[in-house]
């Protein structure tokens, strides 16, 4: 069975549950940390996915690369 009949035969949801030394550290951090390692997440997923789309497409410029982020983030209709 191939990868994604397997995954489109799960009958429940499977939800990962957080490490209990990750969920004390996260406990510790203030609303604003807590908010700050958001946003350096998103940033590191937006330059990952920058990086992808160069090397898949270096016909692109930079402006059909921001448009394909911005697709994708679901910023932009398709």
């Amino acid at each position: 069975m191939s990868n994604a009949h397997r995954f489109a035969a799960r009958s429940q949801p499977c939800i990962e549950l957080p490490d209990d030394a990750v969920v004390a550290l996260l406990r510790r951090k203030t609303p604003a940390e807590r908010l700050a390692m958001v946003f350096d997440a998103e940033r590191t997923m937006r330059l990952v996915l920058e990086a992808h789309l160069r090397w898949r497409h270096p016909e692109w410029d930079d402006e059909q690369v921001a448009r394909e982020i911005a697709r994708r983030r679901n910023l932009e209709p398709s």
